[in-house]
């Protein structure tokens, strides 16, 4: 163990009281809880759970961050008190517009069909025309 002579006093006190509840745990429940072998063993495994604390607590930060930025962005709000982020100033326009085009085009179908219609009895009556005239001539 050379890390103990690099250890302090308090160092090698902390060692030894982990060591003796390590020893008094090992005695108590061996089979419901899983002991490490040595001490290096639990001080690495300390030492990845730290890691694992550290990592969970940058990204908590993160996600505070994160929802932080999205909570300003939302709020931000128009001269009505409404929030842009929800309503588009021009979406009243837009849909006025759009409404104005879509009738404008329901009007020119409505004229097309009407004269697929004229065109289509215009047609059905040449055909009867024609038929009386080859009969006539036959």
């Amino acid at each position: 163990m050379p890390e103990l002579t690099q250890l302090g006093v308090g160092g090698i006190f902390a060692v030894l009281i982990i060591q003796m509840v390590l020893s008094f745990l090992k005695s108590k429940k061996p089979d419901v809880i899983k002991l490490p072998d040595s001490i290096e063993d639990a001080l690495k495994a300390i030492a990845v759970q730290m890691d694992q604390m550290h990592e969970m607590k940058d990204g908590i930060k993160k996600s505070i961050d994160q929802t932080d930025k999205l909570y300003q962005m939302h709020d931000v709000r128009d001269l009505n008190g409404v929030p842009v982020w929800y309503v588009n100033q021009n979406l009243g326009s837009s849909i006025e517009k759009l409404a104005d085009n879509i009738n404008t085009q329901t009007v020119v179908m409505e004229r097309i069909v009407e004269g697929l219609r004229n065109s289509e009895n215009a047609h059905t009556r040449l055909e009867v025309k024609m038929d009386k005239l080859l009969r006539n001539t036959g």
